[in-house]
């Protein structure tokens, strides 16, 4: 009877053994389902970190591209100020002279008569 009762006290300890490694199996290919699913969405977040960094590597050099043309149109537009200012002092002068000429010419006539 001893002998039997040591069977069957293994036997249920055995079944105890089995019943925790089946859950542990279980367990065991639940985890590997969500790792699987946990690299898959890595995986999409990798691909949607590097689509992000290439448009803004891309937006980067367009921003790039516009300040460079929008540097070159206001030293472009600082030129013709320039140029626009020097012609304005010139024409200034000529006017100058060109007043100071009539004044003489205004006084001579007026001393003549």
């Amino acid at each position: 009877i001893q002998t039997n009762q040591g069977l069957q006290t293994k036997l249920e300890n055995l079944e105890q053994v089995l019943k925790h490694m089946r859950n542990v199996a279980e367990r065991r290919q639940q985890l590997e389902v969500e790792h699987k699913e946990a690299l898959l969405v890595l995986q999409e977040k990798q691909e949607e970190v590097r689509r992000l960094q290439q448009a803004q590597a891309e937006a980067k050099r367009e921003h790039e591209g516009a300040v460079q043309l929008l540097e070159a149109r206001v030293k472009d537009l600082e030129e013709q100020c320039r140029s626009q200012t020097e012609q304005f002092s010139l024409l200034a002068q000529e006017l100058k002279q060109f007043r100071l000429q009539t004044g003489k010419i205004d006084l001579l006539t007026s001393t003549l008569v």
